[in-house]
C-alpha cells in the first residue's frame, strides 16, 4: 500500500478528549420494538442539535437474544449526548448475516425518531464490522438515508445471499476508520472508490484487532465526517489516527503477596463481558 498523508487531529482529539472526560449529560432513554420486531433504543440529550447519529452494530450469533443496548453513562454516548445529539441503535429484525432487512430497520429507526421527536437536521451513520458493510451499501444505494457514514472494522467482505452488494460508488461521504491488522478490504476499496462522487477517506489506528478503537478515536472521527458534510473539509488520509488516552490515578489495592484488588466498574447485560478499575 502507497504512503498515506498524515492529517494532524490535536484539535478534534483534543475535543473528543475533554467530551469523553465531561460530567455525564442529562438524558433520557426511549426503547420500543419496531416492525417486523426490531427493538430500539434512542438516547435522547437535555437540548437537541438536530443531529441523529443511528448505528448499525455487527453480526451476532442466532443463539443471542435481540437487543439494542445503549449506555449513555459511558464515554462515546455520553460525549454526544452532551453535545446535544440524539443517538440511537436497533437490533434489526433478526441476528446473523443481514443487510437488506438491517438497511429497512436503520430507515424504520429514522422514522420513528422523525415522528416523535421531531425531522433531523442531519442524519449520519456509524457502523461496526458487518455494521461498517450496511452503512457503505446505505452511502452507495440508499443516499437519502443519510448525510454521511463512519465505517469501523468494515467487514466488506461479508455477502448476503441472493444480494449484489457492493457498486463501489458512494453518493455519500464515508470515512474508514480501521485496526492496522485488518486495512486491506477498506483500502481496496477507496482505491476502487477513487473515482466516485465523494471517494472515502481511509483513517488507520495504529492497533491491532478488530473495532478496536477507543471513544476518542470514534468521536475525532464523526468529527472529521462532520466536517465534511457540513462544511465541505474533505479529511485527508491517516496513518496513524491513533489517540493513546492519558492514564487516570490508578485504584489498585496491592496486597503483600504482589495481587492486586480493584472493582468491576461495568458488566454488559447480555455478553457478560466486564471493565475494572485496575490500571
Amino acid at each position: 500500500m502507497p504512503p498515506l498523508r498524515l492529517l494532524p487531529v490535536a484539535v478534534l482529539v483534543a475535543l473528543a478528549s475533554r467530551a469523553v472526560a465531561a460530567e455525564p449529560a442529562v438524558a433520557r432513554l426511549e426503547t420500543g420494538t419496531l416492525d417486523a420486531g426490531a427493538v430500539y433504543s434512542v438516547a435522547l440529550p437535555e437540548k437537541w442539535n438536530g443531529r441523529l447519529l443511528l448505528l448499525a452494530h455487527g453480526l451476532r450469533d442466532d443463539s443471542e437474544p435481540l437487543h439494542a443496548h445503549l449506555f449513555p453513562e459511558r464515554g462515546f454516548t455520553r460525549a454526544l449526548l452532551a453535545e446535544g445529539w440524539i443517538v440511537a441503535i436497533t437490533s434489526y429484525r433478526r441476528n446473523g448475516v443481514i443487510v437488506r432487512d438491517a438497511i429497512v430497520d436503520l430507515e424504520n429507526l429514522r422514522a420513528h425518531v422523525a415522528r416523535t421527536h421531531g425531522r433531523p437536521q442531519r442524519t449520519y451513520l456509524m457502523g461496526d464490522s458487518m455494521g461498517g458493510l450496511i452503512v457503505t451499501r446505505i452511502a452507495e444505494r440508499h443516499p437519502e438515508l443519510c448525510d454521511g457514514a463512519v465505517g469501523v472494522g468494515s467487514a466488506l467482505h461479508m455477502s448476503e445471499t441472493g444480494s449484489s452488494m457492493l457498486n463501489r460508488a458512494p453518493q455519500r461521504p464515508l470515512l474508514y476508520l480501521s485496526n492496522q491488522s485488518e486495512i486491506a478490504g477498506p483500502y481496496r476499496y477507496s482505491e476502487a472508490a477513487k473515482d466516485a462522487p465523494f471517494a472515502p477517506v481511509l483513517w488507520i489506528v495504529a492497533r491491532d484487532g478488530h473495532v478496536n478503537v477507543n471513544p476518542t478515536e470514534r468521536l475525532a472521527a464523526l468529527a472529521a465526517l462532520v466536517r465534511w458534510v457540513e462544511h465541505g473539509e474533505r479529511p485527508l488520509e491517516q496513518r496513524n489516527a491513533t489517540h493513546v488516552p492519558s492514564p487516570g490515578p490508578s485504584r489498585a489495592r496491592f496486597a503483600p503477596d504482589g495481587s492486586a484488588e480493584g472493582t468491576i466498574t461495568f458488566v454488559h447485560p447480555v455478553y457478560r463481558s466486564f471493565l475494572l478499575d485496575l490500571q
